[in-house]
């Protein structure tokens, strides 16, 4: 279906990805904190796990959510990276501050470990399409720390992300003491004009995931440039997030423009019958290729500002008088 169309389903099952399903099964006891793109102190999103603070946030200040606690934390972790540095793309840098506080009522040892995983290390297949682009401002991809804190006391690490290509990766943090154990995981995307961060782990609630659907692509051999093709990318939610207003968008680069359909929609996810397990919504666009090149285009999913899912990614690069397209989901 083309031509502006934007589609609402429910349905009784739901096959996850692998990926996804690990993050759910990884759910841990936390409180999220995440803070829209745009905010006066340039904060690009915050998240805090530790807390036993009951907090929900709603509208432009944020979102927070938190699982009921088991047992008091003995620390809270927090990890923030600030706007990037214009123009977005390879070479801007975010500032990066990890705090950890102390809930131990005495001195107290903890150790603190940053990584930056590159995915087309892991994934052979994404190497040279999408060779990954982010390191610590010192150029290397992980580092730790061992020390004591005092009573109640507080460590604030400072850092810096650097953009040095195209590609995705994450920022993994955590923070162990003899008793405890606390992790954040960050997504980050980057592409020739911009750089895109949501929190894998712990995930926002209600759960969503997108992901391209049917055919991206009319020709998959026959593309080239004055060539129109469909994009369709679908969001799938549980039941929880039925009623929420959410805005999904298709960004392009320069060498594709949309000629029809709805690149960018904001709208309620469905409401649909009591019985329904999840729901989803399509959005469908036509795009066409007006120069040769290599293009990305991504998909994604927001509320106000703040990206629920990694958004997916579609590279198409001309090669001869054609072009081949490739894409990644996060």
């Amino acid at each position: 279906m083309v031509g502006g169309m934007v589609t609402t389903y429910g349905s009784k099952k739901l096959a996850a990805s692998g990926a996804t399903g690990v993050l759910i099964a990884l759910t841990i006891i936390a409180t999220i904190i995440i803070v829209p793109w745009h905010t006066p102190d340039n904060v690009l999103l915050g998240v805090s796990v530790g807390s036993d603070t009951l907090l929900r946030l709603e509208g432009p200040e944020g979102v927070a959510y938190q699982e009921p606690m088991v047992s008091p934390p003995e620390c809270v972790l927090n990890v923030t990276i600030y706007e990037f540095s214009k123009p977005l793309g390879p070479s801007s840098e975010g500032n990066l501050v990890i705090t950890l506080t102390s809930k131990i009522n005495a001195s107290a040892a903890f150790q603190v470990n940053a990584k930056l995983y590159v995915h087309p290390s892991q994934n052979p297949e994404w190497q040279e399409d999408f060779p990954g682009g982010i390191e610590f401002l010192a150029g290397n991809s992980e580092w730790s720390w061992n020390g004591t804190i005092e009573a109640n006391g507080t460590k604030t690490f400072h850092d810096g992300i650097r953009v040095t290509g195209i590609g995705s990766g994450d920022l993994v943090v955590d923070a162990r003491s003899s008793q405890h154990f606390q992790s954040v995981v960050m997504y980050i995307l980057t592409t020739p004009n911009n750089v895109f961060v949501c929190s894998l782990f712990p995930c926002p609630e209600p759960w969503l995931y997108m992901e391209p659907v049917g055919t991206t692509y009319d020709h998959y051999h026959g593309l080239s440039v004055g060539s129109e093709f469909n994009v369709s990318a679908r969001v799938t939610g549980s039941a929880s997030a039925s009623g929420m207003v959410l805005t999904l968008r298709i960004i392009a680069g320069e060498g594709i423009v949309p000629i029809g359909g709805e690149p960018t929609w904001t709208g309620t996810f469905p409401l649909l019958n009591e019985t329904a397990d999840h729901y989803y919504v399509d959005l469908f666009a036509r795009m066409r290729l007006v120069k040769p090149g290599a293009w990305f285009m991504c998909l994604l999913v927001e509320k106000n500002g703040i990206l629920y899912v990694p958004p997916c990614i579609i590279k198409y690069e001309s090669v001869g008088n054609g072009f081949i397209e490739k894409y990644m989901v996060g």
